[in-house]
C-alpha cells in the first residue's frame, strides 16, 4: 500500500441525490414573467473524477443545474418550442445542457 494514498482517502457516496432549486422569477422568451424551480436528481459516477476535479462536487450540482435557456411560456398558436407545450423537449434539452457542462468540467 503507497503511504501517500492514506492523506488522499475521502469517502464518495454513490447514492443517488435530490437537488431542489428554489422558485426564481424569471421572464420567457416574450417577456412575459413566469416563476421556475428545478429538481435534479444525480448521482457521483466516477469518485476518481469527483475528488480531483471538483473541491465541492455538491456545491458544483448545484451551480452548475441553473437554467440557462429561455423559451416560451406559451407557443399561442405559432410552431415554437414552449414550457406549456413541450415540457418533455424542453427536459431534455436541459438534461443534455447539463450532461455538456459536466463534461466540460
Amino acid at each position: 500500500m503507497n503511504p501517500f494514498t492514506v492523506f488522499w482517502r475521502k469517502r464518495v457516496s454513490l447514492r443517488v441525490r435530490n437537488f431542489q432549486s428554489e422558485r426564481i422569477k424569471v421572464n420567457d422568451a416574450s417577456g412575459n414573467p413566469i416563476e421556475t424551480a428545478a429538481v435534479v436528481v444525480w448521482r457521483v459516477v466516477d469518485t476518481a473524477d469527483t475528488v480531483f476535479d471538483v473541491e465541492n462536487f455538491e456545491q458544483f450540482v448545484t451551480v452548475q443545474s441553473a437554467p440557462r435557456q429561455e423559451y416560451r411560456y406559451d407557443d399561442y398558436g405559432q410552431d415554437t418550442i414552449s414550457l406549456r407545450g413541450n415540457a418533455e423537449e424542453i427536459r431534455d434539452d436541459l438534461e443534455a445542457e447539463l450532461q455538456t457542462r459536466r463534461q466540460r468540467h
